[in-house]
């Protein structure tokens, strides 16, 4: 398990596009996120924005997971630390195009599972989109799928969702 800290970072006029396509039978999952496609252990982000010049999205020929978040893809820890993600603000495009089994799409999260998370003051105001997906699909405006917790184990406060939401399923 890993830890990190970001404060007061800024992406302007990002484009992040990741193709993930397969030439054997094996299926692949993907993680796309502006600032980190899969974070497993203690995160703090604090007081970091992306802007509305810029494009997060991943297309995805094979039948594997894919996590797409303007932040961070899939978060996710089987520890009893607690993260933090605080005054964050999505303005950017988000997307996955995937035929994969399980596609997760959120504006400042894709996925977050098991995991001890506090989320103050984050907002999205880009629009997020997703097309295909097979079995289960999931798109939101702050968190695209969560998963394990339980009232305890979760606090999300004064955080907004102003963007569209467009998705096959489960928007």
């Amino acid at each position: 398990m890993g830890s990190g800290v970001i404060h007061n970072l800024d992406i302007v006029e990002a484009t992040l596009i990741v193709e993930l396509t397969s030439d054997d039978e094996n299926n692949y999952d993907g993680y796309v996120g502006a600032f980190m496609g899969y974070a497993n252990g203690t995160m703090i982000l604090d007081n970091c924005t992306l802007d509305e010049y810029s494009y997060v999205t991943l297309k995805n020929t094979t039948a594997g997971i894919v996590h797409v978040g303007g932040f961070i893809g899939r978060l996710s820890n089987s520890s009893s630390r607690w993260s933090s993600l605080r005054n964050l603000t999505n303005d950017a495009i988000i997307g996955a195009n995937s035929n994969g089994t399980y596609v997760y799409v959120g504006g400042i999260v894709g996925y977050a599972g098991y995991y001890y998370l506090n989320m103050e003051n984050c907002t999205n105001n880009g629009n997020i989109t997703q097309v295909g997906g097979t079995i289960t699909v999931s798109v939101g405006g702050i968190i695209g799928y969560t998963s394990g917790y339980s009232s305890s184990e979760a606090v999300l406060s004064n955080c907004t969702n102003t963007g569209a939401i467009g998705g096959d399923k489960y928007v």
